[in-house]
């Protein structure tokens, strides 16, 4: 699934855009997938297979410097109307004693989760019933220049 070729010093992963994410506290390369689901699906990656990364000095320094052992992906859902999303961001690199690897291939599996509920996303609507604006008195000015008055 993953096959390096280089750019200008930078690897590239065939069929992947390579990003950069903050994982924790530390940002470091990535790449995202996302599928559209019915839920909250739980996204499980296995059979990994990691190369050794040779080359690339000034990419590892660069960009590599912070990553300690093999991260786990991060998974995260949305809602857009009707049409939910399952997405995942994983660090295609590891460290292994001061060693840089990075992942050549493996096997995802979608496997279904709790329903998407309207109250737990950003993306949903709620109505106010009550709003402290409702009341008082109001005035309307008209502005015929930007700007601060001091």
């Amino acid at each position: 699934m993953a096959v390096f070729s280089s750019v200008g010093e930078r690897p590239l992963i065939e069929g992947f855009s390579l990003s950069r994410y903050q994982f924790s506290s530390v940002v470091l390369p990535a790449i995202s997938e996302n599928f559209k689901t019915n839920t909250r699906s739980e996204i499980i990656i296995s059979n990994k297979i990691y190369q050794a990364f040779e080359n690339y000095e000034s990419f590892k320094l660069e960009f590599l410097k912070n990553l300690k052992g093999e991260l786990e992906p991060v998974v995260w859902h949305s809602l857009d109307g009707d049409n939910g999303n399952t997405a995942y961001t994983i660090c295609p690199f590891k460290e292994e004693g001061g060693r840089y690897y990075y992942l050549k291939s493996y096997k995802i599996d979608i496997k279904e989760g709790q329903a998407f509920s309207l109250g737990s996303t950003v993306n949903s609507k709620r109505a106010v019933n009550q709003s402290v604006l409702s009341t008082g008195k109001w005035y309307k000015f008209s502005v015929v220049k930007d700007g601060v008055i001091n």
